[in-house]
């Protein structure tokens, strides 16, 4: 096995790791290609590293790896919790006001929601804000100015936004 002869030989790892033959399995029918071979055809899952041999390999797969893929169902998740905050007058009301402290206290910036499981996600997606009551709200909404943002990395049409924004 390659991980003995790592282990028996460390110095030569790199070596030994390098040489080593990887293949690539559609997740769909199985076909395997050396990884340099695949490069040229094989596709991947949008949010996971699930490979598939062709686009239409993957398409037939997606209604039955879409319930599996854990990165796809969370996405979808996260997709339903920003449409349900732009329609939850009483989520809205509690971001202004994070909104309107954050910005007198540091200028332009975003507020965030920060849930931290699938299934606080789903409360809120069933409930409302009212899943929320017995939190400790700083613990969910978050102020971050734009040089947080910029330092941070995010997205430069969020930025953008942040900085066009008048809240007169």
């Amino acid at each position: 096995m390659l991980m003995d002869k790592v282990i028996q030989q460390p110095h030569l790892a790199e070596d030994l790791l390098t040489q080593e033959q990887l293949f690539v399995r559609c997740g769909r029918c199985h076909k395997t290609k050396g990884i340099r071979e695949a490069r040229g055809y094989f596709v991947s899952c949008k949010h996971c590293y699930t490979y598939y041999c062709s686009r239409q390999c993957r398409s037939w797969d997606w209604q039955k790896h879409r319930e599996r893929c854990s990165f796809a169902r969370i996405n979808t998740l996260c997709k339903e919790v920003i449409m349900k905050v732009r329609q939850d007058a009483e989520t809205q009301y509690h971001m202004s006001r994070v909104a309107r402290d954050g910005y007198k206290n540091y200028g332009r910036g975003s507020v965030n929601i920060r849930l931290h499981s699938a299934h606080a996600a789903q409360q809120y997606l069933l409930k409302g804000w009212k899943a929320f009551e017995t939190m400790d709200h700083s613990k969910l909404l978050f102020y971050y100015p734009v040089q947080a943002l910029i330092d941070q990395g995010k997205e430069q049409s969020l930025i953008t936004l942040c900085r066009k924004y008048n809240p007169r």
